[in-house]
């Protein structure tokens, strides 16, 4: 586990009980958090130079924060560790905050429908045959899932997002359990 992650994970774990205290005073307002692991499909062209391609596909971490109201809209804030993609002597290190807004359908009383967008706070490094270099920025993502509430404090959720870094296409799709509180 990389250091950045862990200490992701100690600050967003010392805010839980104060904050699961302040949801219990607004009616309808659930506290989450959770994790899960994805696999990230990524490709990249213009990111390299004249003629170079980039595209590989590797496993992705992801701790989240975050609240809902009656389960139907909610916000969260999440960690990303994209991991390390390679392509010959191509290599690309991602990671980013992405606080989102998520909106969901119920279906039936466990299993939900939703969609969520955000914005990326992203840093890479990256090293070609001829290069090293690292950039950072922020873009738009978007994506939507299935959520399943396996008891009434623990949801399963399958999640597919589209995130753009630069020029830089990621397609995350992850398995997250999610307890509320």
């Amino acid at each position: 586990m990389r250091p950045s992650l862990l200490a992701s994970l100690m600050i967003l774990s010392l805010g839980l009980p104060n904050w699961a205290a302040a949801m219990e005073r607004v009616p309808g307002v659930e506290g989450v958090f959770g994790a899960g692991l994805g696999y990230l499909q990524a490709r990249e062209s213009d990111f390299l130079g004249e003629g170079e391609r980039f595209s590989d596909s590797r496993v992705a971490m992801k701790v989240f924060i975050g609240a809902d109201y009656r389960r139907v809209i909610g916000v969260e804030l999440a960690y990303i560790d994209f991991g390390r993609a390679s392509d010959g002597d191509s290599r690309l290190d991602a990671r980013g905050w992405a606080p989102a807004a998520l909106a969901s359908l119920p279906v039936t009383t466990d299993l939900a429908l939703y969609g969520k967008a955000g914005q990326l706070f992203w840093k890479t490094d990256r090293r070609t045959a001829d290069a090293r270099g690292s950039d950072d920025g922020s873009d738009f993502f978007y994506g939507g899932g299935v959520r399943y509430a396996v008891t009434d404090h623990l949801d399963l959720r399958l999640e597919h997002e589209r995130f753009e870094l630069r020029n830089a296409d990621l397609d995350l799709t992850t398995i997250k359990m999610q307890a509320r509180f």
